[in-house]
């Protein structure tokens, strides 16, 4: 079994680096334009909505905690099955939010999971 380990400590490195040269001049050229496009074009980021849907639908209390109120994102929730949805105005970055936020969330529903 050290023979296998003394091969992956001696081969790998090489290997590895070989590879980063020959994969990386290719990859960069599709990535640069991307992060370029991505951060120049204001976007929307729809990964937490998603996320909402799909536990609104599947039957899920839900607290979205948003800097705006975001009335779309919980009548969507609403409509796909979810019981009940409560928005709530906070930014997580500050800590009295968080604090205000979960506050509300555990007095409107009586708890959290």
């Amino acid at each position: 079994m050290d023979w296998i380990h003394s091969f992956f400590n001696i081969a790998l490195p090489p290997i590895i680096i070989f590879l980063h040269f020959l994969i990386l001049p290719i990859y960069i050229p599709f990535k640069f334009p991307q992060s370029i496009k991505t951060s120049i074009t204001p976007q929307e980021n729809v990964a937490r909505k998603r996320l909402a849907y799909e536990y609104g639908g599947r039957g899920a209390f839900l607290a979205l905690i948003d800097i705006k109120d975001n009335f779309e994102v919980r009548r969507r929730a609403l409509k796909l099955g979810s019981p009940d949805v409560i928005s709530i105005v906070a930014d997580v970055t500050r800590v009295e939010d968080c604090k205000k936020f979960i506050d509300e969330a555990v007095h409107h529903f009586g708890q959290c999971n």
